[in-house]
């Protein structure tokens, strides 16, 4: 697509990798006229829910077809059925 200006979203202890990564490889593998790269917010691996979540969790519960687990690791905004339908392919990249 025809974008031009990003923003990555990332966890808070990703922020300075990414933002390294990225600017490195703008106009190598990618040209943007900007690339931001902003924090989620801080997580609590030992909180429940979508606070706690990381994508490493969501991965494994995709995986290992523990959808109780992967509705609760994303926020109500969405509905039951997007989460399923992330669900899925979220499995779909994994090649499962």
């Amino acid at each position: 697509k025809d974008y031009s200006d990003i923003v990555m979203v990332v966890g808070s202890d990703r922020v300075s990798d990414f933002d390294k990564l990225l600017s490195k490889q703008n106009k190598i593998d990618y040209t943007f006229n900007t690339i931001k790269v902003v924090s989620a917010g801080e997580r609590d691996p030992d909180a429940d829910g979508a606070s706690g979540m990381s994508a490493s969790k969501m991965r494994e519960a995709a995986k290992n077809e523990k959808t109780t687990d992967f509705l609760e690791g994303i926020p109500d905004t969405l509905s039951v059925k997007e989460k399923l339908d992330l669900m899925a392919k979220v499995r779909e990249g994994m090649g499962l």
